[in-house]
């Protein structure tokens, strides 16, 4: 389990009964920066936000978020990233070996940081049932943002390079071993989104 950020964190608008569960690098840090007036709570501390909030949150492809996410921990390694700086992959210079070492090692030890944390584990109470009322898929931010904050014509906050995030996805396809590997390690997540548009159509 990650160590920065705990399951069932919530963010909550009293003024709009909504209560968003932030999922890491699934455009949290927009819908906060454009969306400030919230208080911190935990629905697994406290269950009547299930009952009490409409409960919704944004969901990503788990090859594109899994690629993002890798930007991201080596970026805050230089900063709060503590546990990045102990793990074997990040002592290894250049690429493609240090993300394949990377993807071995997650694979191998489990999930050390909130970034790689499956989607699931945040959108589920402790008997791995689904709490979220309204899902989103990271293309309709916007839509979100309309829909549940009145927010037209919103810009999205995005500090990863799209060519970072494009060159590090052509690793992973060429590597079909390590591709299977990022698969199972979330194939409940794929499940879901593969589901989740089926329901769209």
């Amino acid at each position: 389990m990650a160590y920065n950020h705990a399951k069932g964190l919530s963010y909550i608008y009293e003024d709009k009964g909504i209560c968003f569960v932030p999922i890491p690098k699934n455009s949290s840090t927009t819908i906060r920066r454009l969306n400030p007036g919230y208080r911190v709570s935990n629905f697994l501390d406290d269950p009547t936000i299930l009952e009490n909030y409409k409960t919704i949150c944004v969901v990503r492809d788990p090859f594109e978020r899994f690629c993002s996410a890798y930007i991201e921990i080596n970026k805050r390694a230089l900063g709060d990233g503590v546990e990045t700086r102990k793990k074997k992959f990040f002592k290894i210079h250049g690429e493609p070996k240090r993300f394949y070492s990377f993807i071995e090692e997650v694979h191998d030890y489990g999930f050390f940081d909130a970034h790689i944390e499956p989607q699931m584990f945040y959108m589920t109470d402790l008997d791995n049932n689904i709490v979220i009322d309204k899902v989103y898929k990271i293309e309709e931010t916007n839509l979100l943002l309309e829909n549940e904050f009145s927010i037209i014509n919103s810009s999205h906050y995005n500090k990863n390079s799209g060519v970072a995030k494009s060159t590090i996805s052509q690793y992973l396809r060429n590597n079909k071993e390590l591709s299977r590997m990022v698969l199972k390690m979330y194939r409940k997540d794929i499940d879901f989104i593969l589901n989740f548009k089926e329901q769209k159509k």
